[in-house]
C-alpha cells in the first residue's frame, strides 16, 4: 500500500485545513495515517468515535502504522502553512464526507448467462432478470451478506458523484449493462426524514430493464419486511435525469434491538440501441448537490461490519 502524502495534503487543502510551517515529516506522517484510518477501516473508525480519549488512542494507532510504513510515506518540499498541527486532528474534519459501494457489471456474453444464471453474485437476482425480466431495485435480496458480496467497489464523493458511464457495441438484445450503488443512511430524529434525490440513469423497459430505487430500514430487514420501492422509470431512455424522493424511517426497537439505519439503493440499467451502429451505453449519477444530507441524516459507514440476521456466519 502506497501511502502518498501530498495527496493527503491535498485533501486537506480542498477541506480548507492546513499545516504549520514547523509541521515536519513525520507529523505528517501521523496526519496522513490518521487519515487512512479515518477513510479505509471503518471498525476503527467507529471505535474511535466511542472512546474518550480519541485523540491519544488515535495517535497510538498513527504511530504504529508509522513505524511499520515511514518508509512509504512520500513528501514534498511543499506543504500548505497556517494552522498548528494539533488543531486538525479531529474526527468531524478529517472524515470521510459521503462514503458509498458501487459495482458496475454485464449479464450476457454470447455464450450463455454469466455465473450460470444463478443468483448469489447479483443480489439474489438472476443475470437474466436484471436484463431481461424486468427486476427492480426493491425486489433484490438485502441482507448485507448479499449487498457485500455484490457491492465490491468502495467510493467517497462530496455533494454530487458520478458512480459510473460506458459504451459499447450491443450484439443481442439479451445482454444489457447494469450500475448499481448503496448507501447506508441513519435517521438521528424521531421521524421520517425525505431525502430529495437528483439522478442521471438510462432504462429500457422495452427490453426489460428498469432504473430505480428502492431502501429498506434494518429494523423492517430484521422482520423479514419487503423492501419499499421509492421510484422506477417506465419509459426507454438513454439520457434520463429525475428527481424523486427518499423517505428514511427514524429509529425503532424490535425484539430489545433499537435500529437507526437504512440501505438504499439506487440502479440505472442501460439505454436504447442507436440505429446506426448499433451502441448502447448506461450512467448512474447524482447531481444538484443532492448527496448533501438534509438535517438529521448522516451516512454511516458500516458496509464491512453491519449485521446479517439470515447468515450470521457468512455462508448463504
Amino acid at each position: 500500500m502506497d501511502l502518498n502524502a501530498n495527496a493527503f495534503l491535498n485533501e486537506l487543502v480542498d477541506r480548507g485545513i492546513s499545516l504549520a510551517s514547523s509541521t515536519n515529516a513525520k507529523e505528517i506522517g501521523y496526519l496522513a495515517m490518521i487519515y487512512e484510518l479515518l477513510n479505509g477501516r471503518g471498525a476503527l473508525e467507529n471505535v474511535y468515535k466511542e472512546r474518550s480519549d480519541k485523540e491519544s488512542w488515535l495517535a497510538d494507532e498513527a504511530q504504529t502504522l508509522y513505524d511499520d510504513l515511514s518508509s512509504q510515506i512520500v513528501l514534498g518540499d511543499d506543504y500548505p502553512t497556517g494552522k498548528n498541527v494539533s488543531e486538525i486532528m479531529t474526527y468531524e474534519e478529517i472524515k470521510p464526507k459521503t462514503p458509498f459501494k458501487w459495482v458496475r457489471f454485464r449479464t450476457y456474453p454470447q455464450a450463455g448467462w454469466f455465473f450460470a444464471n444463478e443468483n448469489k453474485l447479483t443480489l439474489g437476482v438472476a443475470p437474466s432478470s436484471w436484463t431481461d425480466g424486468s427486476y427492480r431495485a426493491y425486489q433484490i435480496k438485502y441482507d448485507p451478506e448479499y449487498l457485500r458480496t455484490t457491492f465490491t467497489n468502495k467510493g467517497y464523493a462530496d455533494k454530487n458523484a458520478m458512480i459510473g458511464c460506458e459504451i459499447w457495441r450491443s450484439y443481442s438484445s439479451t445482454d444489457g449493462g447494469m450500475i448499481m450503488s448503496w448507501f447506508r443512511v441513519k435517521n438521528n430524529s424521531d421521524s421520517s426524514i425525505i431525502w430529495p434525490i437528483h439522478m442521471y440513469f438510462c432504462s429500457y423497459p422495452s427490453w426489460g430493464e428498469y432504473a430505480s430505487a428502492a431502501i429498506q430500514h434494518d429494523a423492517d430487514l430484521y422482520e423479514d419486511k419487503t423492501p419499499l420501492a421509492l421510484w422506477d422509470y417506465t419509459t426507454d431512455i438513454g439520457d434520463g435525469n429525475a428527481n424523486f424522493n427518499v423517505y428514511v424511517s427514524p429509529k425503532r426497537e424490535v425484539d430489545g434491538k433499537v435500529f437507526d439505519t437504512s440501505s438504499v439503493i439506487f440502479i440505472s440499467p442501460s439505454g436504447p440501441p442507436y440505429s446506426s451502429d448499433a451502441s448502447r451505453h448506461s450512467q448512474l449519477g447524482f447531481y444538484n448537490n443532492c448527496l448533501d444530507l438534509p438535517e438529521g441524516l448522516e451516512y454511516i459507514d458500516d458496509y464491512d461490519t453491519v449485521e446479517s440476521f439470515k447468515y450470521p456466519s457468512g455462508q448463504y
